[in-house]
This record gives C-alpha cells, structure tokens and sequence, in this order.
C-alpha cells in the first residue's frame, strides 16, 4: 500500500506539472568536430505551454534511446529568452477565450554518445494536452489526458550528423474562410536531402509510444476543418483553407536522406518531428482585415490626388515599398504591379518585384525593380493587379490587397534632354530650297495575336510603322515573368521561335530623333 501511495504521488507530480502543454520540437547538432570530443552532440529541446498551465521548471530531460547502448538521460537546461508568449500569435487574430494562449521555452544539454548506431533516438515525454482540442477525442472535455511524445532520428554508422533545425515560428493562430501559407522553415547543415510530411500526434515513452486517436472527421494529414489542408514535401509549406472556429493538434516530421554514391542508394540519416496546437476564430482582427496597406508612417498624402506618395529619383532602376502587416512571401507575384506615367497615360515596364522573406517566408517590404531607370521627371501611378496565382498580394493572414489600389511615384528632378541635331530644313535653305518639313515616325500598331503556322497568314510578328524608328527594342515575357525573347534592333522579323501557344507580356521601347516611346502589350501565340 505505501509502495502504492508513492507511486501515486509520483504520478499526481508528473501529470500536474506538465499539464497544459500546447506542444514542442526537438533537434540535435553535432559539434564534436568544433569541441574535438568524438560524437558530441548538441540537444535542444522547445516547448510550447498554455499560459493557463502550470509553470514550466528550469531544467527539462531528454533520453537518447538505442538498439546499441543503454538509454542515456540528458539534463536540459532553460535557455535566456524563454516563456515569453510567440511574438507571430496574434497578428492574425485578437486575443479572447477561443484563442489559446502560448508561451515558448526552449532548453538546451549535451551528450556524448558513446558508440556509432543506426536507430539512436532522441525523444522527449510529458503530460498533459490541455482540453477542449477540437480534433483529438480524448482532449474534448474541459481537462485534457492526451500526452506528447515527439522526437528526432540519428543514423550515425557512416558519419555523424545534424538534424533538420526548425527555424519558423511554431506557434499561430488563424481565422476563418481565409486562405493560408504556413511555412515550417528548416536548416539542414550537412547538405542532405529533406522531406516533409504529416504524422499523428503521439504520446508515450519509446519504443512503446502510441498514435493519439483523431475525432470522427480528423486524420494526421487533414487536421482541420479546411476546404483543402496541404504540406509542401520539399519545402514544408502547409496550405489550407479553414472552415470552421476550432482548436487542433497537428504534427509535422522532417526526414533527411544522404545518397551513398559507391552504392547508389539514399539512406535515411536523420528526422526530427514537432508537435503543434493552433487556434482558429471566425474573423481576423481590424488591422488584419484591411488586407494590404501601405505603411502610414512612411508615405505622405498628395494634395490633389488623396493618394499616397512615394519620392523616387531619376536615374533610379528601382524602389522599395513598406506595408503595415507582413506579407505572405508565396503571394508576391512579378506583375502583382502595373504602372503608367501620368503626364501621357503610357504603361512604363516592371521588370521583376523582389522581395527578402523571413524564417516564416514572410516579408514586410518589396521591391520594384524597372525594365529601365526612370528618366522622365513627373508622377506615375503605380497600382495592384492580380498576378497569375490569380490574386494581389495577399497578407500573412489570408487577406489581399484591393485591386487597383494606387500609389504615387514621384520622379524628379531630371536633366533636360539634349537638344535634337539641325536637320533637314537648316540644309534646304542653304541650298536655296523652300524648308520641308522634318521627317515625322508615324505610330506603331503593336499585334495582339500571331498564328506561326507556315500558311504566310500572320506568321511573323509584325508592328506596323515600326521600321520608321531608329531604336527597336522588344522584349517578351511567358506568365512567370522571365524573358523568352528580346532583340534590341528588331525588324518584324520573329516568328515565335519554339514558344508553345499561350499569352506573353511584351515590352516595346522605341525612339527617334531625341523622341522615346515605350508600350506594354500582350501577346497570344496560335499555332
């Protein structure tokens, strides 16, 4: 009886302590190469905890399991930095009671293994799941009983190795009928090959851990309630579409592959797996649902127009611009812009729009980078359009920008033009001639469609007038916005080359005699 009571005490301290976990990773790194200790191995340990939970200890323990040695127990220590509450949590959704609460504290130990093995396992076990989770049974009613057991992978017979690190945010919340891109970002040190997948939620102690069982409706690779819910096996970009106010638990596993060139296989080296809860509402919060907006703090309002501005140079090739909630990376399109310059209603070419993504593939800024630098002073409209994902841009929370949305770009000063060579007229006179009238290019009519079928009908992509210019310079572009032709000294002489049927983006650029005209045109090919 008083073996019992101690074993209940144990079990009461343990199921107590733990309880309201929300989730957590586990990753290892080799560093004996840097310490000079043979199979040193670095361990870090991250987990995520519901704020209504107990508190989290100091010191954490992970073991290192193998088929061959005995399970080592590796004391983790509290990282600076932890229990502060995921700084990407609520930039989506407001705080309230549907929307769980989580803190991130990470621990870091070491080990020394002490023989090379195929099966070493770092795993890491605790209780509990807090309740009400949507998706697993079990965790339904108002105190979850579900517990965690995830862990990481080491095949080190033919070398050492370093798992996959996770370096994205592991802890969101989203709201409803709203499309997201939810990155699980990795660093793989040794170069091998990764893939990411979907697993069941576990708990346990290993070698006899145990799939947590879904709710009618719910399996490992639709956790939620979605129109579709996709994971990326190359990059880990999770894509879905929720449909319903829920809490669930989801885990994703990454393994790594090393090919053997002497036996032309690919051997598995290495996994680690992460545990995660999210929260999802009906809306997004009010500076989420504004959808893209130009950062207030930066752009001034023009007088005349009401629109925002932004003061570019001339000269300048490019120019950046900063919005008031991140982007998703995976929205930003190279003709999600279009321009034209005011003073003549002319489009002016985009050559790309670049952007510098985060760990989470998130941007607050991009960059627009022109076909060639500005060298009319004046305004130009720079506004959205759908590009060919069908969409603006869109932010991190699923919301996109409103089509047509316009900013000013201010350009200036430039340098007058030099004045234009004397010509004809000066020369009439002097020799005794009544002046003519100079020459005059007339203007082009650019093709919307050519059909390089071989009947002589329409084969050649021909721009009427334009051989009464002296610069000819054509650039076409497929959907993806990369160039599949260009000539600078066109003569209506191409007939689609190997191009497949299809619309193309063109870019026309002509001048004569100090005169510059440049036109953005589509191109459909019918063979």
């Amino acid at each position: 009886m008083k073996q019992f009571l101690t074993f209940l005490l144990i079990l009461t301290s343990f199921v107590s302590f733990g309880s309201h976990l929300a989730g957590g990773d586990i990753q290892y790194k080799y560093i004996g190469d840097s310490t000079g200790i043979a199979r040193h191995y670095k361990v870090i340990l991250r987990v995520y905890r519901d704020v209504s939970g107990i508190a989290m200890p100091n010191t954490e323990t992970v073991t290192v399991s193998s088929g061959c040695y005995s399970n080592i127990n590796v004391s983790m220590n509290l990282a600076a930095g932890s229990g502060i509450v995921s700084p990407t949590l609520f930039d989506c959704v407001n705080p309230g009671p549907n929307v769980k609460t989580l803190e991130v504290y990470r621990y870091i130990g070491y080990v020394i293994l002490p023989m090379n093995c195929n099966n070493n396992v770092f795993w890491y076990s605790n209780c509990c799941r807090p309740g009400n989770i949507t998706n697993i049974f079990a965790s339904n009613g108002t105190l979850g009983n579900d517990g965690f057991y995830f862990d990481a992978f080491l095949n080190n017979l033919n070398g050492q190795n370093s798992s996959p690190i996770f370096v994205s945010e592991p802890v969101r919340a989203f709201c409803v009928n709203n499309p997201f891109n939810w990155k699980q970002s990795s660093v793989e040190y040794n170069g091998d090959s990764v893939i990411y997948s979907l697993i069941n939620c576990r708990e346990g102690t290993y070698p006899n851990q145990t799939n947590i069982p879904f709710d009618f409706g719910f399996n490992a690779t639709q956790p939620v309630s979605s129109n579709y819910f996709n994971i990326n096996p190359s990059t880990g970009q999770i894509s879905f579409y929720p449909t319903n106010q829920e809490i669930d638990a989801l885990s994703v596993l990454i393994e790594e592959y090393r090919y053997d060139s002497l036996w032309g296989v690919w051997t598995k080296v290495g996994s680690a797996s992460r545990d995660m809860m999210i929260s999802i509402v009906f809306n997004c919060n009010s500076v989420a649902m504004q959808g893209v907006q130009y950062d207030p703090t930066l752009y001034p309002i023009d007088s005349i127009t009401a629109l925002k501005y932004k003061e570019v140079n001339c000269g300048d090739t490019s120019f950046g611009l900063k919005f008031h909630i991140a982007l998703d990376g995976y929205s930003i399109n190279d003709i999600d812009f279009r321009m034209t310059r005011a003073q003549t209603s002319q489009p002016v070419a985009i050559k790309k729009i670049w952007s510098n993504v985060d760990v989470n593939y998130e941007t607050d800024s991009v960059r627009i980078v022109m076909l060639y630098p500005f060298s009319f002073a004046g305004d130009y409209y720079l506004y959205s359009k759908k590009g060919n994902d069908g969409n603006t841009l869109m932010n991190k929370c699923g919301i996109e920008m409103v089509e047509f949305d316009t900013i000013l770009v201010r350009v200036g000063p430039c340098p007058p033009p030099p004045p234009p060579p004397p010509i004809g007229p000066i020369d009439d006179i002097r020799n005794g001639e009544e002046p003519r009238d100079p020459f005059e290019p007339k203007a082009v009519v650019i093709p919307n469609v050519m059909t390089p079928n071989g009947d002589n009908k329409n084969d050649l992509f021909i721009i009427k007038n334009l051989m009464d210019w002296t610069t000819r310079e054509v650039t076409i572009m497929n959907r993806w916005g990369e160039m599949v032709y260009q000539n600078i000294d066109y003569k209506n002489d191409w007939d689609g080359g190997t191009l497949s049927d299809g619309v193309y983006f063109g870019i026309l650029y002509i001048s004569y005699n100090g005169t510059i005209e440049e036109y953005s045109f589509d191109l459909t090919i019918l063979r």
